[in-house]
């Protein structure tokens, strides 16, 4: 069975206050209820490797709300957002960037090739990073 890499985190809830990851996937079997931490996911539209399904239905089972609804996700040009609340009550975010046939993100100064590198845009992502330093560590069995 295949893991998305952000379970690992429940692993580590000691040590960890949040978790960002992009590209992922989602796999049967796993039990979303676990996961105790803030999530930030972030994918790709035209990733030809990990479809963004994978992390589209990651933020659907783990806050009950569709990513597909006529307009939902917003206008922004570069990413669509999505803001729930996990089964833990933790902060569960996804941004499903625009990313098309690539020149908008090379306008940005990326050297993202095609949809697949979405980390690049994540880790450069200035509301993700100033989302990530706000997380605290909650104390365990919180």
């Amino acid at each position: 069975m295949r893991f998305p890499k952000w379970m690992l985190a429940g692993a580590l809830l000691l040590l960890l206050s949040a978790a960002a990851t992009a590209a992922d996937r989602f796999a049967e079997g796993v039990d979303y209820r676990r996961v105790s931490i803030p999530l930030w996911l972030g994918h790709a539209d035209t990733d030809p490797v990990v479809p963004s399904s994978g992390s589209r239905v990651a933020y659907e089972q783990l806050t009950g709300q569709s990513t597909a609804a006529p307009g939902a996700g917003g206008s922004d040009p570069v990413a669509r957002q999505f803001q729930g609340r996990g089964p833990q009550g933790t902060e569960v975010r996804y941004s499903e960037y625009r990313f098309g046939n690539g020149d908008r993100f090379r306008e940005l100064g990326m050297v993202t090739r095609h949809g697949h590198f979405s980390w690049e845009i994540s880790y450069k992502d200035q509301a993700l990073i100033d989302w990530m330093f706000r997380q605290q560590q909650r104390e365990p069995g919180r």
